[in-house]
C-alpha cells in the first residue's frame, strides 16, 4: 500500500508495535508502504527513490523478506532450519550458517544469557501452566544439560543439527531487516527506513524514530522516546505482559537461559547498533542480565548504545544513548492511569466485501473526543489513506480542516478489519490538562464503495470503572468504553486479528 507524500512524512507519537511515524518528507521522492502479515507483524518502509521506481523496490524489498523467512522460520515446518535432518553434517544456506554462528557468537559474548536452544525451557514453563505447578529444580537442571548437550554445529559449508529444535527468533528478523534494507538501494533507492514489528533499519539517512512505552498498548499511546537513527539499527525487546500463568500467578515470558526461570527485573531494553542482527541479539540478552553486567556488552562494543526500563520505572542508558528533546520518560497525561478513557474498537469486513481482497476498501476512520456544547476537545485517532478525500469525515473535517499542524501530527494509514485500541489521558490537542466532567466519545467511518457511519456515547470522567457498549453497524463490529487502568496487552501482537492479508 503506497501512502501520498503528505501522509508518509508525518512526526507524531505512534508505538512502533502498530507503526513508526517519521518526519514531514522534504524531497518529493520521499514515499512510505506499509504492509500487514510480515514475518507475523506489521511493517513500513520508507524510500527516498525516484517515483518510477519506488514499486519495485518495495517488491524487491519484501521479496528478500520472504525468501529469508522460508530459511529461518522456525514456525514453519518446510523452512530450511526445519528441515535440516538430525545427525549428520548436511549443506546449508549461506544465510542459515550466518545465523548460527551470530548465534554461538552472542551466546559465548553474553555468557549465555542469550541461547537459540531457550525454547525447550519455554515449553517446559507452558506444560507448568497447563499442570498449575511450576518445575522443580531437578527438571529445570536437566532440561538445561539438555539444551546443552544438543547445541547445533557450523562445520565449514555444513551444519551439524542439535537433538533440540532451535528458535533463532532472537536475531533472525534482525538479519533479515540488514539484508532487506541491503536489496533496497541495491534495487534503486537512495535511503532506506525500514520497520518490522518494531525493529528497524536506517540506511543512506538520518530518520527519528519512536520507541514505544513498556506495555502501552493504545493505537495513539505516547511513546517511551524518540531516537535519531543515521544509518543505524534499532531493536526492542520487552518482557511484562506476556509470560505464564501458574497456580493463579502471572509470570514474565522471558527466561534465563542459564538457570531456567523466568527473569523479571527489566520490562524493556532498546539498543542501536551498526546491524539490525547485533542489535536484535543483545536486546535479547540485556532483558537477562542485570543492568550493571549488561551494560559493559554495549560499552565495549563501538557504535552501540541501550536503553534498559526496569520493573519500578527507572531507566538506565549507555554513555553515549542519543539525548533528545523527547525524552526518555514513562509517559504520563493529565489525569491517573484510573482516569484514562479507553476505547476498543473491531472493525468489520462487510458480507457484501465479498473474499477478493480488491473488492474491499478500508474505511478512513476519525475518533475524537466533544465536550458537552458540541466542540472538539481531542482526536484520538485519523486513519487515511488520500488525503483529498479526508473531506468525506465531513464532521471531524468541519471542524479541523484548516488545522495543518494537528492533521499532520495525528494521521495514520487506514487499517483493516481486526481489533484495535484508543486512550485519552486527559489532554486536549494542545497538550494541555482538561477537567474532569461530561464527554461525548465520537466514532466517524467513510468507506470507498461502502456506508459512512457515525457513532457516538457520552460518559462522565468521574464514574470510575465506567464500561458503555456502542451500538454496531455495518462498518463497526463492536466498539466499548470503559474507564479505569489499561488492560494487559502481548505488546509484540499484531492489533489486527482479521485474516483479509
Amino acid at each position: 500500500m503506497k501512502l501520498p507524500l503528505r501522509s508518509a512524512g508525518l512526526l507524531a507519537a505512534a508505538t512502533l508495535a502498530v507503526g513508526a511515524a517519521w518526519p514531514q518528507a522534504s524531497r518529493a521522492d520521499r514515499v512510505r508502504f506499509d504492509r500487514e502479515g510480515v514475518l507475523g507483524t506489521s511493517s513500513s518502509i520508507v524510500l527516498d527513490v525516484p517515483g518510477p521506481l519506488a514499486a519495485g523496490v518495495e517488491a524487491s524489498t519484501y521479496a528478500e523478506v520472504e525468501r529469508l523467512r522460508k530459511i529461518l522460520d522456525a514456525y514453519d515446518p518446510k523452512s530450511e532450519l526445519r528441515t535440516i535432518p538430525a545427525g549428520r553434517p548436511t549443506p546449508c544456506s549461506a544465510e542459515l550458517r550466518e545465523v548460527l554462528k551470530s548465534a554461538r557468537a552472542w551466546r559465548i559474548e553474553s555468557g549465555g544469557a542469550f541461547d537459540p536452544g531457550v525454547g525447550l525451557l519455554d515449553e517446559l514453563w507452558r506444560d507448568a501452566e497447563r499442570t498449575g505447578s511450576r518445575p522443580s529444580d531437578h527438571v529445570l537442571e536437566e532440561t538445561i544439560r539438555t539444551m546443552r548437550a544438543s547445541r547445533w554445529r557450523v562445520e565449514g559449508d555444513l551444519v551439524q543439527r542439535g537433538e533440540s529444535a532451535i528458535s533463532l527468533d532472537g536475531l533472525a528478523k534482525g538479519l533479515i531487516l540488514d539484508r532487506a534494507a541491503a536489496v533496497a538501494l541495491e534495487a534503486g533507492a537512495q535511503a532506506v527506513v525500514l520497520e518490522i514489528g518494531g525493529d528497524v533499519i536506517v540506511r543512506g539517512r538520518t530518520a527519528r524514530v519512536p520507541i514505544a512505552a513498556p506495555g502501552r498498548s493504545a493505537d495513539n499511546a505516547p511513546v517511551l522516546t524518540v531516537v535519531p537513527l543515521a544509518d543505524q539499527a534499532l531493536a526492542t525487546s520487552g518482557n511484562k505482559a506476556r509470560g505464564y500463568d501458574v497456580a493463579g500467578r502471572h509470570i514474565g515470558h522471558v527466561l534465563d537461559p542459564r538457570t531456567g526461570r523466568p527473569v523479571e527485573h527489566l520490562l524493556q531494553a532498546s539498543v542501536i547498533a551498526p546491524r539490525a542482527v547485533d542489535a536484535d541479539a543483545l536486546a535479547t540478552a540485556l532483558l537477562v542480565l542485570p543492568p550493571d553486567t549488561g551494560m559493559p556488552l554495549v560499552t565495549a562494543r563501538e557504535g552501540f548504545e541501550c536503553l534498559l526500563v526496569d520493573r519500578e520505572g527507572a531507566i538506565h542508558r549507555s554513555p553515549g544513548w542519543p539525548r533528545s528533546a523527547e525524552g526518555p520518560s514513562l509517559p504520563h497525561g493529565a489525569w491517573p492511569a484510573a482516569s484514562h478513557v479507553h476505547l476498543d474498537l473491531e472493525f468489520a469486513r462487510p458480507l457484501s466485501a465479498g473474499k477478493k481482497r480488491r473488492s474491499y476498501r478500508r474505511p478512513y476512520v476519525a475518533v475524537w473526543v466533544e465536550s458537552q456544547g458540541g466542540a472538539p476537545v481531542r482526536t484520538l485517532c485519523l486513519w487515511i489513506q488520500r488525503e483529498r478525500w479526508l473531506k468525506d469525515l465531513r464532521r471531524w473535517y468541519r471542524h479541523h480542516r484548516a488545522d495543518r499542524p494537528l492533521i499532520d501530527a495525528v494521521s495514520r494509514p487506514t487499517r483493516k478489519p481486526g481489533q484495535y485500541s484508543l486512550v485519552w489521558d486527559g489532554l486536549d490537542d494542545a497538550g494541555e490538562p482538561v477537567s474532569h466532567g461530561e464527554y461525548t466519545i465520537v466514532i466517524e467511518m467513510a468507506r470507498e464503495h461502502g456506508t459512512y457511519q457515525l457513532a457516538r456515547a457520552s460518559f462522565d470522567t468521574r464514574e470510575r470503572g465506567l464500561e458503555v457498549r456502542l451500538d454496531p453497524n455495518p462498518e463497526l463490529r463492536s466498539a466499548a468504553l470503559r474507564i479505569g487502568p489499561a488492560a494487559p496487552v502481548d505488546p509484540d501482537q499484531t492489533p489486527a486479528r482479521d485474516s483479509e492479508d
